[in-house]
């Protein structure tokens, strides 16, 4: 009797040992999915990063571009309204000569006909 009382407990010790190493055997498979997935998500991580790092410097230069244009066509706008304000400046003062020269004439004609009127 107690042989093959030893021998079922060697038996089940056996067993508990195969289901052990099957144990350690699945854990250490779950070990090495759990780094192979904390791989890939550090990969897929540094791709993301890598990829919008790319998208702001694509920004970064549209932007730059965008800048020196509007920069540009503000200078062009402002030198053509310099350009057309000293325009109006010369022919304010044309204007003031002018009239000025009219103001003389129509004094010498006044003083002209005065003179002519008195001399009759």
């Amino acid at each position: 009797m107690k042989l093959s009382f030893l021998g079922k407990l060697q038996a089940i010790l056996k067993r508990l040992r195969e289901e052990q190493r099957e144990a350690e055997n699945f854990e250490m498979e779950v070990r090495e999915e759990i780094t192979a997935w904390k791989h890939q998500m550090e990969n897929e991580r540094q791709n993301v990063q890598a990829e919008f790092k790319e998208l702001r410097a694509i920004l970064n230069d549209e932007e730059q571009k965008e800048l020196q244009k509007l920069k540009d066509d503000v200078g062009g706008i402002l030198r053509n309204l310099a350009d057309s304000e000293n325009e109006v400046v010369q022919q304010s003062q044309l204007v003031r000569d002018l009239i000025s020269d009219l103001e003389q004439c129509l004094q010498r004609s006044m003083v002209e006909m005065l003179q002519v009127s008195l001399g009759k």
